[in-house]
């Protein structure tokens, strides 16, 4: 599957058989190849090559040794001196990782790909030719360069088109009909005349700030000032677009080659630099070992970078002039930050809220949803209906407990209830709010608020109406408190 330098000077190569490789060389190392473990490498190798692009793709080719990194640096090359310092930046970072490579710049994937195989494994790298320098460059290429099958490749060294020069001056119909269309596609990548789709590692967000620092920071207190600094950078970003996050993320690049992400979301769109720089310092300070401390930086960190995958736009909001109302909107404001804090701390799903269900049952009209999907609810969510909305009871019983009840007239509300041994007698009530959910007796609920003498508050309904022709008795159920 692959050589390393000492193996290719003896004559060794991708490709060949474990025996045929043996005898050339007896005391050859071979260590077992684990597919699995090379793709998620390659994957961790292209998202540590962000730092160069937000679109890094892994190009699976055909053959060993076939799959390389590709970099869209379409309007990035300028923030690196240009492709050729780019380029040979890359080059450099790799081989401080202990890793071997060979990079080129092309108009195409395809292009850059057939270049990348004649560069030097040591050498500085291919950078763009101009489109003649191109056609002459990519021919001189074996025909192995343009990522097709082995056998195609060995039908087309057996008719003597061993390079892309030979290949080219063939009428693609001719080769269509020979050797596939594949062929034919491929051949126009690799000179440049058509694209390629490549699906990015990571999901490309628009609205991104990018940290480069002068030296490495290996404390926690300078990454932190860092990332501050990218989180403001991004709310002046969100400010001139007149937007606000509902999620920030954080990317820290180690002079290793690894790398860490961290993200935190909110109940409400802002963009209060100090409110997400907490949320985010909270999760960076846990996001370390089992204990709770903060990532090793190793050799330091040079690249810190702040995204925005989640962004609302903000409308203009007047400013309350009354006191009263000034004092709620800040209360309401610190709930939401209270909840996003408590999220980003104990975990996103185990701060909820109450959210409304369109059921007719009580038990399943309200759920608990997270509380960043939307704005944090201060008091019990109330029941939409055609009279005037009726505020649900803060506990609901898991199951409705059956209780006594005598009231004045058959269909009224109950003036005295005996509910777990203890005569309670009712002094107000208000209802009927009446539930018809379901086909049948059971289906048919009237629900009362009432209150008793000593001051308890219960939610009592009557199953059944006391006129049923089935001739039975009405049922009083205590179904919340409060």
């Amino acid at each position: 599957m692959a050589v390393n330098g000492a193996a290719r000077r003896a004559g060794l190569a991708a490709g060949m058989m474990l025996a045929a490789a043996r005898a050339l060389v007896p005391d050859l190392v071979a260590l077992p190849h684990d597919a699995a473990a090379a793709g998620s490498a390659l994957k961790d190798l292209a998202r540590w090559a962000g730092r160069w692009t937000p679109s890094v793709s892994v190009m699976d080719g055909v053959g060993p040794g076939s799959a390389a990194l590709m970099l869209d640096i379409t309007g990035c090359a300028h923030l690196f001196g240009g492709t050729e310092a780019m380029v040979a930046d890359i080059l450099l970072r790799l081989r401080t990782l202990g890793l071997t490579a060979r990079a080129a710049a092309g108009p195409t994937p395809g292009a850059a790909f057939a270049l990348a195989t004649t560069a030097a494994g040591d050498g500085p790298g291919l950078v763009m030719p101009e489109r003649q320098r191109l056609d002459a460059m990519v021919a001189r290429l074996p025909v192995e360069a343009l990522r097709i099958e082995a056998a195609t490749a060995a039908g087309l060294r057996a008719v003597g088109l061993g390079t892309i020069g030979a290949v080219s001056r063939i009428e693609p119909a001719a080769l269509a009909r020979r050797f596939g269309a594949g062929l034919v596609r491929q051949l126009a990548r690799a000179r440049g005349l058509d694209g390629e789709a490549l699906e990015p590692v990571d999901e490309l967000v628009e609205r991104r700030v990018r940290v480069r620092l002068a030296e490495p920071l290996v404390t926690g207190a300078g990454i932190e000032i860092a990332l501050g600094r990218g989180i403001a950078e991004a709310c002046a970003l969100l400010e001139r677009r007149c937007e606000g996050a509902r999620r920030m993320e954080a990317v820290f690049w180690r002079l290793d080659g690894t790398l860490w992400r961290i993200g935190a979301g909110t109940g409400g769109a802002h963009r209060d630099s100090a409110a997400w720089t907490r949320l985010l310092a909270e999760r960076l300070a846990r996001s370390g070992d089992d204990d709770g401390n903060p990532p090793d930086p190793g050799f330091g960190v040079d690249v810190v970078e702040v995204l925005v995958p989640a962004a609302e736009r903000l409308e203009p909001v007047a400013v309350d002039l009354d006191p009263v109302a000034a004092a709620a909107a800040r209360s309401s404001a610190a709930m939401h930050r209270l909840a996003d804090r408590l999220s980003a701390r104990i975990g996103s799903g185990r701060v909820c809220r109450i959210r409304l269900q369109d059921r007719w049952d009580p038990h399943g009209a309200q759920e608990l949803v997270p509380a960043l999907e939307g704005a944090a609810a201060a008091r019990a969510m109330p029941v939409r209906g055609d009279g005037p909305a009726r505020a649900r009871p803060p506990l609901l019983m898991d199951s409705p407990e059956p209780v006594e009840a005598l009231a004045e007239v058959p269909d009224g509300p109950p003036r005295l209830v005996r509910w777990r041994s203890l005569a309670l007698k009712i002094a107000r009530a208000d209802g009927p709010e009446r539930l018809d959910g379901r086909p049948g007796r059971d289906g048919l609920r009237d629900y009362y608020k009432v209150e008793t003498t000593e001051g308890r508050r219960l939610w009592l309904f009557r199953r059944g109406l006391a006129d049923d022709p089935d001739g039975a008795a009405p049922q009083w159920f205590v179904h919340g408190l409060g």
